[in-house]
């Protein structure tokens, strides 16, 4: 039988390996702790780096005239002329080629489907990214066009007395024209932008019309599914009275912005229309941009030194960034999280949390500054060639 001094013993032992086994946990979730912050911290640093070089990853003579244009085409290049287009890859390589002879091209992509058109011409060409393309006529001339991700074209026609807006499937085995909207200037205004939903679903068009004596602008949604059926495809419709709406963009599948010379609107749920946000500005809006899950604005600041200020917004009309613009820029656009400004010899681009990503001086001027396929890749086109640059540190 053992003593009270061998249970003592024991149980001092016990409690001895017991508190071990705490300090040893204690220990690891402290270590674990420190670990998780210094990734988290690395991670930080690393996110809001500020990059001020570039590597060339790879270069490419440019070999055309300043009257080729490019685009931003599904982490490629896009390029167009009056007498051609084609997508381009990293290394210089033609994914497809399509020609025609056009004087004033209008452009309009949605991921892979590119549609090109000569303003007040009769033809629309259509590319899938993978041939050589299509085309189909129209009646009257040309004033825009718009195309969705299964290649369906909205097409803005202009005659005499009357606008019509169609909506054609350039690969359909049985009628290319799918549906039409008749308006007449007199009464519903002239169209000034349209905007067609990725799955061509939804059109949107925003009319400028005189009432009263007035101008105002009226925004009608459209919708040629079953809903639209019923109601002779109008499905939705808001007036300005005090503004000019400038600009169309779906931002998403369902969402769209409407962009006015002195605020925005966003609406959703295309088949029902419904208002999510509107707002409107007291400052003077120089430049508009989007992406699928944001929208800004670049305003004038009236004061002794004038500053222009950003202001970007999510898709419930909620502001999440107001940062002051340090860059010279002619050109703004959005991809991802990255906010582009760039002009013939400066680049700058800002995060969507206004940390500064990359700021840069060209010894030579530049023509495009364009996302690439990658991280922190982007395409630099000057006169001469082409580069896949990577941005660095110094």
């Amino acid at each position: 039988m053992a003593s009270l001094n061998d249970i003592s013993k024991e149980v001092r032992l016990e409690k001895q390996k017991r508190n071990r086994r705490i300090a040893l946990i204690i220990g690891g979730v402290f270590l674990v702790i420190a670990v998780i912050a210094i990734a988290l911290y690395i991670a930080e640093a690393i996110r809001t780096k500020t990059y001020t070089s570039y590597d060339v990853i790879s270069k490419y003579e440019r070999a055309d005239s300043n009257t080729v244009r490019y685009r931003y085409y599904m982490g490629d290049l896009l390029k167009f002329s009056r007498d051609g287009a084609s997508g381009i890859d990293d290394e210089g390589n033609a994914l497809w080629n399509g020609s025609y002879d056009l004087q004033e091209p209008l452009v309009d992509v949605c991921e892979k489907y590119v549609a090109i058109a000569d303003m007040e011409g009769k033809e629309v060409y259509v590319y899938n990214g993978s041939d050589a393309g299509t085309s189909f006529a129209v009646p009257y001339p040309i004033a825009d066009i718009k195309i969705g991700n299964q290649g369906i074209v909205a097409v803005v026609l202009e005659d005499e007395k009357s606008n019509l807006i169609q909506l054609y499937n350039p690969y359909g085995q049985k009628d290319t024209l799918l549906a039409e909207i008749p308006t007449n200037v007199m009464e519903d205004g002239y169209p000034v932008d349209i905007a067609l939903s990725p799955d061509g679903q939804s059109v949107i068009v925003s009319y400028l019309s005189i009432v009263g004596g007035s101008e105002q602008s009226n925004v009608c949604f459209y919708n040629f599914s079953e809903v639209g059926q019923d109601k002779n495809r109008l499905v939705g419709g808001s007036p300005y009275k005090d503004s000019f709406v400038t600009k169309l963009e779906f931002c998403g599948d369902d969402s769209v912005c409407v962009f006015m010379n002195n605020g925005y609107a966003i609406y959703t749920n295309m088949k029902q229309p419904v208002l999510v946000h509107e707002e409107f500005f007291d400052e003077k809006i120089v430049s508009v941009f989007n992406s699928d899950t944001y929208i800004g604005f670049v305003f004038n600041v009236a004061g002794e030194n004038s500053t222009k200020s950003l202001r970007l917004y999510n898709m419930k009309g909620e502001k999440v960034l107001e940062k002051e613009v340090l860059y010279e820029y002619d050109n703004i656009s959005m991809h991802g999280e990255d906010i582009i400004f760039y002009n013939e010899t400066n680049c700058g681009i800002m995060r969507t949390d206004g940390s500064e990503k990359f700021k840069y001086s060209f010894d030579k001027g530049i023509d495009y500054f364009i996302k690439g396929d990658g991280t922190n890749t982007y395409y630099l086109i000057d006169s001469d060639n082409i580069s896949v640059v990577k941005l660095t540190e110094e």
